[in-house]
């Protein structure tokens, strides 16, 4: 069996990755750009999905994808944007992510757990 830096070295795997990478980010700005219309237009359903007791636990999506594309672009964006400029870009994403994470953690259940009768059966 090769050893594990051998395998890290297939052929157009950059190249893949790089288009990944590319994808996830034009998806970040447009449906960041996306979403704050909605929230702008429509603040009140806006409300109610963060409400709902399904579509609310969708909050920590966008604080995933906000750490998974800063990931990308200091592993990817390096070739595109320079390492200075992936490193500020990553530092702005991660710490976004990771603060976004952080507030859903706790609002989300927060208003679950405020709205939620206790059961009869204990």
């Amino acid at each position: 069996m090769p050893p594990p830096s051998a395998l890290l070295h297939v052929t157009g795997l950059h190249v893949f990755g790089m288009v990944v990478w590319a994808l996830a980010s034009a998806l970040l700005v447009a449906l960041t750009m996306a979403w704050t219309v909605h929230w702008l237009r429509h603040p009140r359903i806006a409300r109610g999905h963060a409400h709902n007791p399904v579509m609310g636990h969708f909050w920590g999506a966008p604080a995933m994808t906000l750490m998974t594309v800063g990931a990308g672009t200091l592993s990817l964006g390096e070739d595109w944007v320079g390492s200075t400029a992936a490193v500020h870009v990553d530092a702005v994403l991660w710490t976004g992510g990771t603060l976004l994470g952080l507030v859903t953690a706790v609002w989300i259940p927060s208003t679950r757990s405020a709205r939620t009768p206790p059961s009869a059966g204990g």
